[in-house]
């Protein structure tokens, strides 16, 4: 189905305008969330307004829509599936600047200067969340199954990885305290969004338009959550 979308491309009308305007969506949340991880890590304010950028994420994704919309009126049904697998990735970009936006917030929990203790489990995903960011947006970008297939075979144990922190590392974590806790736990609830709405991207690619978010482990089909 996403190949649809991208033959509807070579049309050069609203559908292709909404296909950059996505691709320059994803850029500008991505941007977001490598701020917000680096000035929660650093306890430091961001080198830009946080929140002007998330508004110009919410004001891509009503402008994609609008042109969606317009498309639609003025085109065959045929591109109506197509048409809605982009609006589905446009509803996950929009989550992931939020989630974004949610751990910059998590430093207001600290003054100037403290030190912010995050746990080196969560740390270490951060690097791959990274770089599935860059890759989905090139899967995205080339229609390309089988980059996002990879992308969805490496976020998806990443979700063991936040639920083994939440729920089995904190209760040995007696020598922190309980503010870094609060912090590790919020990090990795918005970590594993982030990282759950890249997997819907991909699945986006990959599926068909009934099966978007969903993806086969094994014999069994698993929500990408």
């Amino acid at each position: 189905m996403f190949k649809q979308l991208l033959k509807l491309l070579s049309k050069g009308d609203l559908i292709s305008q909404a296909f950059d305007d996505t691709q320059s969506m994803m850029n500008k949340s991505y941007k977001l969330f490598q701020e917000s991880v680096d000035s929660l890590k650093n306890n430091k304010k961001a080198g830009f307004d946080i929140y002007e950028l998330d508004r110009e994420i919410n004001s891509y994704e009503k402008k994609i829509r609008r042109k969606i919309l317009e498309h639609l009126s003025l085109n065959p049904e045929q591109d109506l599936i197509a048409s809605l697998v982009l609006t589905s990735i446009v509803i996950s970009i929009e989550r992931i600047g939020d989630y974004s936006k949610n751990i910059y917030e998590v430093v207001d929990m600290y003054k100037n200067g403290e030190s912010v203790n995050i746990s080196e489990k969560l740390s270490s995903t951060e690097p791959v969340i990274t770089k599935s960011f860059c890759d989905v947006a090139e899967a995205f970008k080339n229609g390309d199954e089988q980059t996002a297939t990879k992308i969805i075979h490496t976020l998806d144990p990443l979700r063991k990885t936040f639920d083994s922190y939440i729920y089995k590392d904190v209760l040995t974590e007696k020598d922190k305290d309980t503010r870094t806790i609060i912090t590790n736990v919020l990090y990795s609830r918005y970590l594993k969004r982030v990282a759950a709405h890249l997997e819907n991207i991909a699945t986006s690619i990959v599926n068909p338009f009934d099966k978007i978010g969903f993806y086969k482990s094994g014999n069994v089909e698993t929500e990408a959550d």
